[in-house]
């Protein structure tokens, strides 16, 4: 560290650029030095125009307020001070600094060594900390970009034309969730290389709308839903197939063929299809003309100059299919050839900087090859990486060992990453988005995202679609909630029409098994979770003073459509009666088991003509139904759809008829039922809105147990070792403590013990003996039985395997006798023992005093 620069010739350190670009710099000739000067003079002006943007953007940089905010006594060490492999290295990454400067003087300076939070100044390679955090979300590409898009709220550069001198390590960014470009570049992918990734930060020059993240010109990511892999089913060009038939040159022709029979068209769908046709291109026009509205953006003055930072995503690890570029601050996913990203100086990860040596054109598409071992599109500075490096040594000491080894003893290695280990706070993770609350303004649509613990109707998303660009027009409101007790998931209201749809997801803790709500000013649906319900309803859909309709699925009286349609004008909310009812209906499913002509497909209960008709199911092969119609006076009307069938009796025509007077009744009653379960569901709903509750997560729940047990005193500690005192069934009653026993109590307690442990070592004595003998009988039994039956092979080879058990079990017995008689002996005196060591009856080994006589 203390020893001069390295010179420009040494090799280790040499800069291999292109060979044009050196002789065009050392060999200027004079006759464009006026044209430099005006270039000169274009770039100064340039960057006093980027030095007042950023002049006018500092006074909002909270990245600096916080900068300036940061203790540096209260950092690890190694965020304070460099250590002497550090200092090496910032000496080796200088002078590649200084002899790039030297023989580009036209490029910008490279990212090389920015400063900490402390302001010490590190090595940008180093501030990249890989770890795998425990949560699913950021172990996947397309997951993790997207939550750093969200945790993180993005600032803009302070100047458009530079990248910031100051860096902090990503453990800060994450605890302020708040960063710039090559901040959240720098927390993606560390995040990306700790799960597996080959990733890179990359630093360059992007549109205005990048750099800015102003995405009004795109559309909302959570409306357009694009598959990439259906893209390409489909008939191809080529496939479609023309209006001639391939025949099969194999085959002889026919001698006659039938002439095909000519399509037929309707004039009247041509003409309707024709005004069709006049109406899409109207309303195209006038779509066309609304996006001619559209305000054009004006011309930036820093077109291709403004820096930003990206991620690179390079194929191959973790099975990703291409490379792709990663924006931090929006979380998209582009490919390299689609991307809108107008060039590349330079990209860095863990282990190894490069810097682009290509000329690349604007925008780069395919103009640029990200194939980092070619060492004359990328210039690598640290000779020991696993890209580039090799190769170069290869092709600079092919065959000369001695070279080799003398360049190996100037490889300087990387130090280890400086920023302590990454971690995100559950609440934080469980919060997603900064400040609790994120809002992205697309075209036609803005979108906001807000965090589970800021809003107490468990709102999480709200999409908001406009019919002008300018976004004045509501025409669409989408919400999502989350952790709702009513399992209300999702909620759309169109202003236009006044139409609210809710939807809930499964499991309500009320039996209604509510799916979802619709409502309109002049009607209301109510679809449910049919199987979760006793009568199988699936809709119910009320038109105001219309009608009332009900779907069924899977009843077993195989109803599955119930409706009531009112009197012209009459109120639906009216109490039902006969007077403003017209008719009501039911439909049944076919009954396989039951004939077609006796087996009720629609039953109709005409209230204002005294009429009810039915009509039966369609028997197989027929294209008639049978039908019967009944008055209120007991006539009726049948119609068979089979002229050899019996006619029906008059007393089964009444017994039917009664039958369907009874009916009428249920139909009625069933329908007042549902509509009282209608109303009591809508005043439900009301009370849930009113007092809105939400679930707790597990995590929650832990964390207010905790707050509820640190609010709580402390209680005294209870002495429990009198609960596993042997001797506690035989002390005396009330007795706690240590204090001796009297001679007496000392004397009842010893004997109260022993006599226990005498009765339970009997037992246990009189239960091996039992189990003994019994399996002595049950074999004595098996030997007689089987002395007086017929002895055959298979009866033979089941009582040896018989006797073998029953010997075994008997003599495992035996051994467990004997073993206990030696252990109950051994128990008995350690028991004694232990009494008259005990301090308790410490009595019974004191000598009685003597009797003293007068």
């Amino acid at each position: 560290p203390g020893a001069d620069p390295v010179p420009l010739q040494d090799p280790p350190f040499e800069f291999f650029g292109p060979v044009d670009n050196e002789g065009e710099l050392e060999q200027r000739p004079k006759a464009e030095e006026g044209e430099g000067e005006e270039e000169e003079q274009e770039e100064d002006q340039t960057e006093e125009a980027g030095e007042e943007e950023a002049i006018s953007s500092r006074k909002e940089n909270r990245k600096m307020q916080l900068l300036s905010e940061v203790d540096p006594e209260t950092m690890p060490p190694s965020y304070q001070t460099n250590t002497l492999e550090e200092t090496l290295v910032l000496e080796y990454v200088d002078n590649f600094r200084r002899q790039f400067v030297q023989l580009y003087p036209r490029r910008p300076e490279v990212l090389l060594t920015p400063r900490n939070e402390c302001g010490v100044p590190k090595c940008v390679c180093s501030t990249l900390r890989p770890a795998q955090l425990n949560y699913k979300e950021l172990y996947d590409l397309d997951t993790c970009a997207k939550f750093i898009a969200d945790h993180i709220e993005y600032e803009p550069l302070p100047n458009p034309l530079k990248l910031p001198t100051y860096l902090p390590s990503p453990g800060s960014t994450l605890l302020w969730q708040l960063g710039d470009c090559l901040d959240m570049s720098a927390v993606l992918c560390s995040l990306l290389i700790g799960v597996g990734y080959d990733a890179y930060c990359v630093s360059g020059y992007a549109p205005r709308a990048i750099t800015l993240a102003d995405q009004t010109r795109n559309d909302c990511p959570a409306l357009v839903t694009q598959d990439e892999d259906m893209a390409t089913v489909g008939p191809k060009e080529g496939d479609e197939k023309s209006g001639v038939e391939e025949t099969d040159d194999s085959k002889p022709a026919a001698a006659y063929q039938i002439k095909s029979r000519p399509a037929l068209h309707s004039i009247y769908l041509l003409a309707q299809e024709k005004l069709g046709w006049i109406n899409d291109e109207e309303k195209s026009r006038e779509a066309g003309a609304q996006e001619e509205e559209e305000p054009e953006e004006g011309p930036d003055p820093h077109e291709g100059q403004r820096v930003h930072c990206w991620v690179l995503v390079l194929s191959g690890k973790r099975e990703v299919p291409a490379d792709f570029f990663v924006e931090p601050s929006t979380g998209k996913l582009y490919p390299v050839r689609s991307s809108p990203y107008l060039g590349i100086e330079s990209i860095w990860n863990h282990t190894n900087y490069w810097v682009n040596m290509q000329e690349t054109v604007q925008p780069m598409g395919s103009n640029i090859s990200l194939d980092l071992n070619d060492t004359n599109r990328w210039e690598f500075v640290f000779l020991d990486s696993g890209r580039g490096g090799q190769d170069r040594e290869e092709d600079e000491a092919e065959g000369a060992e001695g070279a080799e080894a003398k360049d190996a003893d100037k490889i300087i290695d990387l130090p280890p990453p400086w920023p302590k280990r990454l971690e995100i706070r559950r609440d934080a993770y469980l919060g997603r988005c900064a400040n609790g609350c994120k809002i992205t303004e697309y075209r036609k649509c803005k979108l906001e995202k807000f965090s589970d613990s800021t809003r107490t109707d468990g709102l999480v998303q709200r999409i908001t679609i406009y019919h002008d660009i300018a976004r004045t027009m509501v025409k669409e409101v989408r919400e999502t909630y989350a952790n709702r007790r009513d399992r209300l998931e999702e909620r759309a209201y169109f202003p236009d029409s006044g139409v609210r749809k809710d939807r809930f997801g499964n499991g309500r803790l009320t039996p209604d098994a509510l799916k979802e709500i619709i409502e309109a000013p002049d009607r209301r649906e109510l679809i449910f979770y049919s199987s979760a319900r006793l009568d199988g309803m699936v809709k119910r859909v009320e038109v105001f003073g219309k009608k009332v309709v009900e779907f069924f699925d899977a009843r077993d009286d195989r109803l599955n459509y119930r409706s009531l349609t009112y009197e012209k004008g009459e109120d639906s909310s009216a109490p039902q009666g006969r007077d403003n009812i017209r008719k009501m209906c039911e439909r049944f499913d076919r009954a396989p088991d039951v004939d077609a002509d006796n087996d009720v497909r629609l039953r109709n209960f005409l209230m204002a003509e005294g009429k009810i008709t039915l009509d039966f199911h369609y028997g197989e092969g027929r294209i008639t139904a049978a039908s019967r119609t009944f008055t209120k006076d007991g006539k009726s009307v049948c119609s068979s759809a089979d002229p050899f069938a019996k006619q029906q009796r008059g007393s089964a025509l009444r017994e039917q008829f009664a039958h369907l007077v009874q009916a009428e009744k249920d139909c009625m009653q069933a329908l007042r039922d549902g509509d009282r379960a209608a109303k009591e569901l809508l005043l439900l709903r009301k009370k849930e809105e009113d007092n809105i509750l939400l679930n707790k997560s597990l995590y929650e729940q832990l964390k207010v147990k905790q707050k509820e047990e640190a609010s709580q005193p402390v209680e005294e500690e209870v002495d429990t070792s009198y609960k596993h005192d042997y001797l506690a069934p035989y002390l005396p009653k009330g007795y706690k403590g240590v204090k001796n026993l009297s001679r007496a109590e000392a004397t009842a307690v010893k004997d109260a013990c022993l006599n226990a442990l005498r009765e339970r070592l009997v037992d246990r004595s009189r239960i091996i003996e039992n189990r003994l003998e019994e399996e002595q009988q049950s074999l004595t039994r098996r030997q007689a039985g089987y002395q007086r039956q017929d002895k055959d092979k298979t009866a033979e080879e089941e009582y040896e395997r018989y006797v073998q058990d029953a010997s075994f079990r008997i003599q495992i017995l035996k051994q467990r006798r004997d073993r206990h008689d030696d252990m109950a002996k051994q128990k008995f005196k350690d028991t004694i023992q232990l009494l008259a060591q005990d301090p308790r009856l410490v009595s019974l080994n004191e000598q009685p005093l003597p009797r003293t006589t007068k």
